[in-house]
Order: C-alpha cells, then structure tokens, then sequence
C-alpha cells in the first residue's frame, strides 16, 4: 500500500498536542487498520514535525542534502520511518 499524507497545524496552536495526536492516530491506523509493517514519512529541512516524529519512534533512515529550492534557499529531504514489527518485539 502506497498512501500520501498531509498535515498541517495552525502556528497559533502549536504546542497544544494537535500534532502529536495526529501522528498517533496516523500511526493506529497504518498498524491496526492497513496492517502494515512499516511506514515512511518524508518532510521538508527544518519542519516543526521532526521531533513529533521521533519522540513516536520515527528513525531517520536518510537526508538528501538541497532535495527543493524554495524562495532561493535550498532545502535537504528527511525520510522517517517506524517499522511496527520491531516497535513491537515481533
């Protein structure tokens, strides 16, 4: 399965544990409803996201250095993943 995810929390309620909970429930969902092993999550250099993921348990499996240009700054690709199995103990 192959499944695009986007979300974005309003800056005047960061910190209120919307993204946290967000990726919890992404979390439940890929593991108890689609059953799946494992999933990725690629972000942009710099995203406010980055240590909701790791304190999930998302390890960062590479970076590409100026993946996007945006605005005349160059900016390196994140890909996060959890691997539910060994999460689990299986």
């Amino acid at each position: 399965h192959h499944c695009l995810v986007y979300f974005i929390v309003d800056p005047r309620r960061s910190g209120q544990g919307i993204g946290s909970s967000l990726i919890k429930n992404i979390n439940h969902l890929g593991k108890s409803y689609f059953r799946f092993e494992w999933m990725n999550i690629e972000l942009f250099e710099g995203c406010p996201a980055i240590p909701l993921l790791e304190k999930a348990g998302y390890t960062e499996v590479f970076k590409q250095e100026k993946f996007v240009k945006l605005d005349g700054e160059y900016l390196g690709r994140h890909l996060y993943q959890i691997n539910f199995k060994e999460k689990d103990g299986k």
